[in-house]
């Protein structure tokens, strides 16, 4: 019985690019005083995201939760900077701040509780006040220092402020009025349950998920972080 000779194939050579598992690189550590808002994709999302013109809103069933957490990511940034000033500071009304966290002091370095809101704003005004004299500073060029003067170093300034609020009647033309000033690395205006005339809507639902219409936004989901009464407690 013969031996039937096999027909040998020549051998196809890999693609070397199937042999690699492809992945999404790790997300590059901030620096310490950075504060994020939550997750798109896997990465986390920097707080000037709600820096936009005319204003944040929250509303929903999950704005409590998610305003918990943004104010313990403002103090936890800060703790990571100490003994430096924080970059990024909140200020809230006492009202509010009893809502969401009921059991801090009434003063931290990062966080103001104002006896009211009319307080809240007139702090408000005073840092953008010392905003605008920190960069009439900065672009003001002394023959000791020529033009290089103007390139100070952007955390030696006021830094940015969050005012977090619940807006009413009384108030909503002022707030109105500085939510337009609102941008990266100076003032954020986020207000909860009513939205002011010209603000940026956000739905947020119970566990964070959120959904807006802010120019430019990546429409990819962003979840905020969450943190109920009872964790804050613990």
């Amino acid at each position: 019985m013969g031996v039937r000779a096999r027909r040998t194939q020549p051998r196809q050579p890999r693609d070397p690019d199937a042999l690699i598992t492809r992945r999404t690189p790790p997300q590059q550590p901030y620096p310490s005083g950075t504060v994020t808002i939550g997750v798109r994709e896997g990465a986390e999302v920097l707080l000037d995201e709600l820096s936009t013109p005319g204003g944040c809103s929250w509303t929903g069933p999950g704005p409590e939760g998610a305003a918990r957490a943004l104010l313990a990511g403002i103090l936890t940034a800060a703790e990571r900077q100490r003994p430096a000033p924080p970059h990024v500071t909140a200020i809230v009304p006492k009202d509010v701040a009893d809502t969401l966290l009921p059991s801090l002091p009434a003063q931290f370095t990062a966080l103001t509780q104002s006896p009211d809101l009319t307080h809240a704003i007139q702090a408000t005004e005073q840092h953008l006040i010392a905003h605008a004299r920190t960069q009439d500073e900065q672009n003001t060029a002394s023959p000791a220092t020529g033009p290089a003067h103007t390139d100070a170093d952007p955390e030696a300034g006021p830094g940015t402020l969050l005012l977090l609020a619940v807006p009413d009647a009384a108030h909503t033309g002022q707030l109105q009025a500085l939510a337009t000033r609102s941008r990266p690395g100076t003032l954020i205006v986020l207000t909860l349950s009513t939205t002011p005339p010209g603000a940026t809507r956000w739905h947020i639902a119970a566990d964070g998920t959120t959904t807006g219409s802010t120019p430019g936004q990546d429409p990819s989901p962003l979840r905020l972080f969450h943190l109920t009464p009872e964790q804050d407690a613990t």
